[in-house]
């Protein structure tokens, strides 16, 4: 956008040189050429650099693995290689109400059947949850205990902060948690 203002700047100077008014259109595959010609750049410094995301990584000791969703139980419990998660900090109301079916669907909307997970175990938190590991789990590099937090479609568990090892992460302090 600042490129093309850059741009629009340059027409206007030399259009108001002439006597005459001039309509200018350039194709966009021609704008950093004519930027670069303009301020005598080199076209590098004009893009830039590329920010490559970094990868989710687990932190802690406890359980660490990849795997596919295999199933979207609730808002905040889904299955990875057929093995129960509950998202550590997170709890989306009961699947038989419309909230819970909603917090469903919007986990589904976000990391649907098939697709590709990392999953966190909450060191502190190894128990588990009536048979679920309690972790957190990302998906196409989200933080889906985050994000279900975030949509409004769950609410923290406030109760488990002092146990788990994620309450001093800033997404969990966001929301509540005070370690």
């Amino acid at each position: 956008m600042i490129l093309l203002g850059i741009l629009a700047v340059f027409l206007y100077y030399e259009s108001s040189q002439n006597t005459e008014k001039v309509k200018v259109q350039i194709p966009i595959s021609e704008v950093t050429e004519i930027i670069t010609e303009k301020l005598h750049i080199d076209s590098k410094t004009i893009l830039p650099p590329s920010v490559e995301p970094t990868p989710p990584k687990c932190i802690g000791n406890a359980d660490c693995f990849s795997g596919k969703v295999t199933k979207i139980t609730d808002g905040d419990t889904i299955k990875v290689n057929d093995r129960s998660i509950r998202f550590t900090l997170a709890s989306a109301p009961e699947i038989n109400t419309l909230e819970g079916k909603i917090a469903k669907d919007f986990v589904a909307s976000i990391c649907p059947v098939g697709s590709s997970v990392l999953v966190d175990e909450d060191d502190g938190q190894q128990e588990g949850s009536y048979g679920r590991m309690l972790a957190v789990v990302y998906c196409n590099d989200v933080n889906l205990n985050e994000k279900i937090l975030e949509s409004g479609n769950a609410k923290i568990s406030t109760l488990f902060c002092s146990e788990s090892e994620f309450s001093d992460e800033p997404w969990v302090k966001k929301f509540g948690c005070n370690g």
